[in-house]
């Protein structure tokens, strides 16, 4: 489970240097559009959302961790690190929030 969290935040890496650092089309799309205006593209970008937010859960099932405390925080990290990578159009972001998840991890795997 630790490896599939680490193996995410390598996908993340090489699609923020694939991508030169541009967020990743959703994220652009969900600040440009209106959810009454848009509302099947809203759709998409909430279920995107939703299947990353889901494996993060899924480890966190699997690893008897707290789904609501755990998987959430993990989602939010990764989410940060998307954004700030392509904010900054820097790794370092991706770098920061794997060490902070991987730790996330480990803390909650010793309890």
């Amino acid at each position: 489970m630790r490896d599939a969290l680490d193996t995410y935040f390598d996908y993340l890496e090489s699609l923020m240097m694939n991508l030169g650092f541009k967020d990743y089309t959703f994220n652009n799309t969900s600040r440009a559009i209106q959810s009454q205006s848009e509302p099947e593209i809203e759709q998409r970008i909430i279920k995107h959302k939703d299947e990353i937010r889901d494996f993060f859960l899924q480890i966190c099932t699997r690893a008897s961790f707290s789904v609501e405390v755990v998987g959430e925080a993990l989602f939010l990290i990764y989410s940060g690190a998307t954004t700030e990578s392509a904010n900054r159009q820097d790794l370092k972001p991706v770098t920061a929030g794997r060490e902070a998840a991987l730790s996330l991890f480990d803390v909650y795997l010793i309890f």
